[in-house]
């Protein structure tokens, strides 16, 4: 689903007057499975707290770009990769993230389920999840 936002420019068309309207992207998060299986919607956690070599850090979700879950042998330990570009690495104390898909409902999904869980991420025109309809 695509919104769309007035963007208060007027634009000529057949000689009328119209208030200008541009197609404006949503953002939504995204988790990805183990296995590849994936959910767009919206991760309900106000932050995460991950025990790093800073020492025990909490990050708030909205300031967070994407996560990555431990995976050995390929990723060691979690990682946070925050949106200004810092990422720290470690272990993330949650065990279960809440999540609301765009279907509805909650689901806490175990984070041992969780490859990747992208926060954020800009759906574009016609973009939707699976399970939207």
């Amino acid at each position: 689903m695509t919104e769309v936002k007035d963007t208060g420019r007027a634009e000529e068309s057949t000689g009328s007057i119209k208030p200008g309207r541009v197609a404006v992207a949503r953002e939504r998060d995204i988790v990805v499975g183990r296995r590849g299986d994936s959910l767009t919607g919206k991760v309900r956690e106000k932050h995460f707290e991950i025990k790093s070599d800073f020492g025990s850090v909490k990050v708030p979700t909205k300031k967070i770009a994407w996560i990555h879950f431990k995976n050995p042998p390929r990723l060691d330990s979690d990682e946070i990769w925050l949106a200004a570009g810092d990422r720290l690495s470690g272990s993330i104390s949650q065990k279960h993230i809440s999540f609301e898909p765009d279907a509805g409902g909650t689901l806490k999904i175990p984070r041992s389920s969780i490859l990747t869980l992208i926060v954020g991420a800009r759906m574009g025109r016609g973009d939707k999840s699976l399970l939207s309809g």
